[in-house]
């Protein structure tokens, strides 16, 4: 008799068990997903790199004081303070090993062009005061088909004397790609 009703609650707690395991599968049972990829267009990527740089740019906005009350010197109100990673190099650089290959090979890497700003990336930037931060962002907008941040970092390139060493660094390198096919 005891053994009748062992088996028979071990055959309940089986039943239990299979049910709540069905209920479980039912319940996390979702529908099939699908998904699938494609190449869209495919781009060849034509630049070379041949310098980076980081550079910090700082544009401050200054408030006059009232010219009424004697005043007239300028006070800073607030600033805008960025880091760049700066790539600098060539844009469809295969075009410029055909056109200067002549000049690479001779060894005269000055007549070869300038570098462009190909890249630049904020890694860190401060607003402060009454310069807010939508206005700072604007510096990596595009305007008039070229970010602000590109123009201004060129020339404060220029302007630290660096620019000067980039661009020969940059010709020289460009000059060593174009000599592999030199004869």
């Amino acid at each position: 008799m005891k053994s009748v009703k062992l088996i028979g609650i071990g055959a309940l707690v089986g039943i239990i068990l299979a049910v709540a395991i069905y209920i479980y599968y039912e319940s996390t049972k979702g529908g099939t997903t699908a998904q699938s990829a494609g190449l869209v267009e495919f781009r060849p990527i034509d630049k070379l790199f041949t310098s980076f740089a980081y550079v910090p740019i700082l544009d401050m906005n200054f408030s006059s004081a009232d010219i009424s009350l004697g005043g007239g010197d300028k006070t800073l109100s607030g600033y805008c303070w960025r880091q760049y990673e700066v790539g600098i190099g060539y844009d469809s650089a295969s075009t410029l090993f055909e056109k200067h290959q002549e000049a690479a090979c001779a060894g005269r890497y000055e007549e070869l062009p300038s570098p462009i700003v190909l890249s630049t990336n904020p890694v860190s930037s401060e607003a402060f005061g009454d310069y807010d931060r939508a206005k700072c962002d604007r510096w990596d907008k595009e305007f008039l088909g070229t970010r602000r941040s590109r123009l201004r970092i060129v020339a404060q390139l220029k302007a630290d004397g660096q620019w000067g060493a980039i661009v020969e660094n940059s010709r020289k390198t460009l000059a060593g790609f174009i000599r592999i096919y030199c004869e």
